[in-house]
This record gives structure tokens, sequence and C-alpha cells, in this order.
């Protein structure tokens, strides 16, 4: 059994088949069974459905799918060269124009914040930084702010976004900026 106090910590939940309502609402939370939302309700012979419950919203049915090792592994690898072409594709046009390669890491927290922190690839760059993003209530953006140590040594920042075309992200910089703009007396 999951304490509420742990189980409340988590934005998103998955219920698989359960025997009973009850066993359903363990894992969704209480009084989705009786709402018409119980994953006792599944039929056992199709194997991975399930209710995945998001954080402020209502469970949704859906599928999963099972794949061995060998499957899993040749996924992964498209997903590499997926990855890969389009990686390479942006930063080799940085590099083109005098920038680095860079790599980086987020992680989200609370279903809301992105927090990470970016460098360049080349070890003898000095240039490295932070990163701090909000997400849009309906995740289909994230503006903030990066911070870091420039080539030459000044700490630097700006205003960062992303988006779903690199005109929306423009864009939301450029609000970001008239926001930040001094007001005209």
């Amino acid at each position: 059994m999951v304490p509420t106090f742990l189980r409340d910590l988590f934005g998103f939940r998955w219920a698989l088949r359960c025997s009973t309502p009850q066993a359903s609402d363990t894992i969704l939370g209480s009084g989705w069974a009786s709402e018409g939302y119980s994953a006792a309700a599944i039929d056992p012979a199709t194997r991975g459905v399930g209710l995945l419950l998001q954080e402020g919203g209502v469970p949704v049915r859906l599928r999963s799918c099972w794949l061995d090792d060998r499957e899993l592994a040749e996924l992964a690898r498209q997903a590499e060269q997926l990855r890969g072409r389009t990686t390479t594709a942006a930063t080799l046009r940085l590099v083109e124009e005098g920038g680095y390669l860079w790599r980086g890491e987020l992680r989200l927290w609370d279903n809301e914040i992105l927090m990470g922190w970016y460098a360049a690839s080349d070890g003898s760059v000095r240039s490295k930084g932070t990163m701090y993003f909000v997400m849009h209530p309906h995740g289909i953006h994230a503006t903030g702010r990066w911070v870091g140590l420039s080539y030459d040594g000044n700490i630097v920042t700006g205003w960062s976004s992303m988006a779903r075309t690199e005109a929306e992200a423009r864009e939301l910089v450029g609000e970001l900026k008239e926001q930040d703009a001094p007001s005209s007396r």
C-alpha cells in the first residue's frame, strides 16, 4: 500500500486493470470509481489497457504495448538516429555562424518548472550556465531566463523560450523583452 502523502506527490497516475473499484481509487484517488472511472471495469483480456490521470484532469483510457529487449534496443537505435540528425543539423548551423556545440539537461519540477544547465561540448570553452523556465499551464510553451559565464569571463543573462516553432519562440522572447523594458514617462 502506498501512503496517501507519498501517492499525492505524483502528477500522473496510471491504473491498469484492478480487481475492485476500491483498488482503482487507491491508485487514481478517492471517488473516481463512483464517477465512472474504475480500472476494475477494464476487461482482463485487454492487456495493457489502463486509466491515466493527469493532475487537474480526468482519467483517460489508453493502451500501452509490451516490447521485448530486442524491440526496445531497435526503438532506442531509431531514437538516437532521429535525435542525432535533428541535433546535428541545428548545431552545425550555429557552429558555422561562430557558435559552439552545446550539451545540457533540464529537469521538470512540480509539473511547471524546468531547471537545468548548459555547457559547451568542448571542455576548453569556459562558457556554461543555468536555465530556468516556467511552463504554460497547458504545456504549449515555456518561458524563462538563462544565466551564464561568457567566453571572456563576464556573467551574462537573457530571456529564453521553448515553443513548437521557432517563430513562436521568437515571439515569446519579444514579449518578455517588452515586459522588461523600462516604462517611458
